[in-house]
């Protein structure tokens, strides 16, 4: 009830905590991220969907069928938060070794599924 009726106060006292504990917002941001990656790759059973690979450091998300249409053009951390919002679709996403996301992106497909591969243009 106090918030409601002290909209400027909760506002002011929320920006100087956040001007102060910046270090602090970004480190529990980042294991937040963190956790958040780590639930994800459980998710979609810890390896590439291609190649079988499990080393974590190399695991990437894949757009399976590109990021065409996409507004916000996500990648990195915040991406691996937009897959856990919206529940891991399988038909949306995959988990790929790094190598193979790259393949898949400059070549349309990956030398694991055996494809001869020729370079988008």
């Amino acid at each position: 009830m106090w918030d409601k009726n002290n909209k400027e106060k909760l506002a002011a006292y929320q920006k100087e905590y956040r001007k102060n504990n910046k270090d602090y917002l970004r480190q529990q941001k980042l294991i937040r991220l963190y956790e958040i990656k780590e639930l994800v790759l459980k998710e979609f059973g810890n390896k590439c969907n291609c190649c079988g690979e499990t080393i974590r450091e190399f695991l990437t998300i894949d757009h399976i069928n590109g990021r065409k249409g996409e507004k916000s053009r996500s990648t990195g951390k915040k991406l691996w938060a937009k897959v856990w919002i919206e529940g891991c679709p399988r038909d949306k996403y995959a988990l790929l070794y790094f190598n193979c996301n790259c393949a898949k992106g400059i070549y349309g497909s990956c030398p694991h599924n055996n494809q001869p591969l020729k370079r988008k243009r």
